[in-house]
């Protein structure tokens, strides 16, 4: 049964030639209806319940929470995934907890998992499909120790950018650490958004893929508008050169999202390969990895020894200008200027 037509219940027969091709047409229906999920829930895994929501909640929210949900959705379905949905208890949920424990996972992640769980479950229930939450009754796991934000040093930057020569993560890194944009920022930016060297930030990058999802940036101040330095567009103009040219060899593949910082074929970069080219680069310059949201603490950590730390602030979108902004008119034109350092300046060199 997926549905109701006239008060009457409405049933679409699947066939297959093994029972488990069947179960897997079978749940192709049940994906479609939460009717369809209520009528057949003695029959769905939590695995399967879990897809269900993350996929829902893909065009919700930002790609590194939707990456976050994907990893979760690992770490749940290895221990409790082949479960059937309604009958999920405490218990369960207390073992896994413990499992990821006794895999030296960190209280951090441990309470984002149950958090993720709980979130899940709770709209099964909100659906009727399960008569409680079962993570209502326990606790989330304490947080542990949260990660101290790091920052390249100027010597490291220049380290890492010697080593991102001559490869397509060279401009992308270069603008990330020279203007402080956040990752989604970067890989969302179109051509029009440039206009000579001033850069408008107006959305960000929620999902990449195939079919990617753009959305507002994270916070009312983070949409704004800076300049660029004379380094940084000159790259800006040789990297898209780079860009044609694999628009060229892609042919019928690309697609054409007007994107700055595209894939091979046009798409949005993910932010798990930007991800792993920053930690094959730190590897190959001998420095310390730092992840794509620390090249934003690079650029700020390391700029604001050169600029006003209110005009920095406004250049990163930070929410705080907000009331910043009640101390001090806007900045002009000019002033935002001021902080469009060249890389050597800004760094020391």
């Amino acid at each position: 049964m997926v549905g109701y037509r006239n008060g009457r219940p409405l049933r679409k027969s699947v066939y297959g030639r093994t029972k488990q091709e069947y179960w897997e047409k079978a749940l192709q229906l049940l994906n479609q209806s939460p009717l369809a999920l209520l009528a057949n829930a003695d029959k769905v895994t939590l695995k399967r319940w879990l897809e269900r929501f993350i996929r829902d909640k893909a065009p919700e929210v930002r790609q590194n929470t939707l990456e976050n949900y994907q990893q979760y959705f690992r770490y749940i379905v290895a221990d409790l995934g082949g479960i059937l949905l309604t009958e999920i208890k405490s218990a369960h949920i207390d073992f896994l907890l413990r499992s990821l424990a006794e895999r030296n996972l960190s209280p951090s992640v441990r309470k984002h998992v149950y958090h993720f769980l709980k979130k899940a479950l709770r709209k099964a229930y909100q659906l009727d499909i399960i008569p409680a939450n079962p993570a209502d009754k326990l606790d989330a796991p304490k947080g542990g120790t949260v990660r101290t934000t790091s920052a390249w040093t100027p010597s490291e930057v220049k380290r890492v950018l010697a080593a991102a020569e001559g490869t397509r993560w060279y401009a992308p890194i270069r603008f990330a650490i020279t203007t402080g944009v956040r990752p989604g920022e970067l890989f969302a930016l179109q051509y029009g958004d440039i206009q000579g060297s001033k850069v408008k930030i107006s959305r960000t990058l929620l999902a990449a893929g195939p079919t990617p999802v753009f959305g507002k940036p994270k916070t009312k101040s983070s949409e704004r508008v800076f300049h660029l330095d004379a380094g940084t567009l000159a790259v800006l103009e040789q990297y898209r050169y780079l860009v044609e040219e694999e628009r060229a060899l892609a042919g019928s593949r690309w697609r054409d999202f007007a994107l700055v910082f595209p894939s091979s074929l046009g798409t949005p970069v993910s932010i798990n390969n930007f991800r792993r080219a920053l930690r094959s680069l730190a590897e190959a310059a001998q420095v310390p990895y730092r992840t794509p949201h620390e090249l934003r603490h690079t650029h700020i950590t390391l700029i604001r020894r050169k600029a006003d730390v209110k005009l920095v602030s406004r250049k990163a979108g930070h929410a705080d200008t907000v009331l910043t902004d009640k101390v001090y008119n806007h900045p002009e034109d000019d002033d935002l200027k001021a902080v469009a350092l060249p890389l050597e300046r800004a760094f020391g060199g």
